[in-house]
């Protein structure tokens, strides 16, 4: 929330505080005290959507003024994982060789660890990985064509003499060999908003919010009723919020504790299992194709489910087979 930028646009209006809160009172919908207003002012309290509906018709409001004023309201951000996937919307895709890539700093940053881990890690298990299938190696006239190619991006320095380029199997290997819940969760939504992308379902973008109240701010009074509908409707299908978010991340790492838990001492690899099966499970009952895309009026019903969720059939399967082969093995 920019509070001076909007407490400045109402100076330059020759406004005041309170008479701007009588004038947005006026509007369907909007009820707000000064108290509410000044909350909203220091990030108490975000403002609603119909509140800043109401503050463009009031104001004036263009939509670069919306977007700098209110932008961290409408997309919210907190932990590593939801600033991961909200960095993961805006990360332009790359290809080499007909291959989407991401680079070592890019891995590191959506894991949550460092481009040194990543190294080390590549290095102790240089045999699991192959080049052309997992990875690029570039260097020389390879590396200088593809600096020309993604110069306007910044993605690699100049001075870099070589470079390894991770491809979807390569950005899977790298997580189970870091094994933590970010590294599965952002590998999974690498593999749906990255790798794979899909269109998205719902109209909640900061932008489209930012351009559905400039159009409230140039309709008549007699047509706002409709606008504040659509808003209505956004608010309903609004991305779930970071504290709530927050809570069913933890209440799944909970749940899949619970039910490792009775299955003895399970492997990384069979905690991962647990961790896909029940990330399915919540975006098929959300019907979204990754768990950054719920909304808030979903919440409870995907909380119930995490409560009540026991792996599939099929995960438990995997789960002992896969604890059969361990046992197997020579001491």
């Amino acid at each position: 929330m920019n509070k001076n930028k909007l407490l400045g646009i109402i100076k330059t209006k020759g406004r005041t505080v309170k008479d701007v809160v009588q004038s947005i009172n006026n509007f369907e919908n909007v009820s707000i005290t000064y108290s509410t207003f000044y909350k909203g002012l220091r990030d108490e309290r975000p403002f609603r959507q119909s509140e800043i509906l109401a503050l463009s018709k009031t104001l004036g409001l263009s939509e670069d003024d919306i977007m700098s004023i209110f932008l961290e309201n409408l997309c919210p951000k907190g932990n590593n994982l939801l600033k991961g996937m909200i960095h993961m919307q805006e990360v332009q895709q790359v290809k080499f060789n007909g291959d989407l890539i991401l680079t070592t700093e890019q891995l590191a940053e959506f894991y949550g660890t460092t481009s040194r881990r990543i190294t080390d890690n590549f290095n102790a298990n240089r045999n699991k990985f192959i080049e052309g299938t997992h990875y690029f190696h570039l260097e020389g006239s390879q590396l200088k064509q593809f600096k020309n190619q993604t110069r306007k991006t910044g993605l690699v320095s100049e001075h870099t003499s070589a470079i390894n380029l991770w491809t979807k199997r390569g950005a899977s290997r790298h997580s189970k060999m870091l094994g933590t819940d970010q590294a599965w969760e952002m590998f999974d939504e690498l593999e749906e908003n990255y790798f794979n992308p899909k269109q998205l379902v719902l109209p909640t973008s900061p932008r489209e919010i930012a351009r559905l109240a400039l159009q409230a701010n140039e309709e008549t009074n007699q047509r706002l009723d409709s606008v504040e509908g659509d808003v209505k409707d956004l608010k309903e299908n609004q991305v779930i919020p970071n504290p709530e978010y927050s809570a069913l991340n933890r209440r799944v790492n909970q749940r899949v504790s619970e039910v490792a838990h009775s299955y003895g001492h399970i492997t990384q690899k069979q905690r991962g299992e647990l961790f896909k099966d029940i990330g399915s499970g919540i975006k098929k009952i959300a019907n979204v194709s990754a768990r950054s895309m719920l909304r808030k009026k979903d919440y409870q019903m995907v909380m119930d489910f995490i409560n009540d969720w026991e792996p599939s059939t099929a995960t438990k399967t995997i789960i002992r087979q896969t604890s059969l082969r361990f046992d197997k093995e020579p001491a």
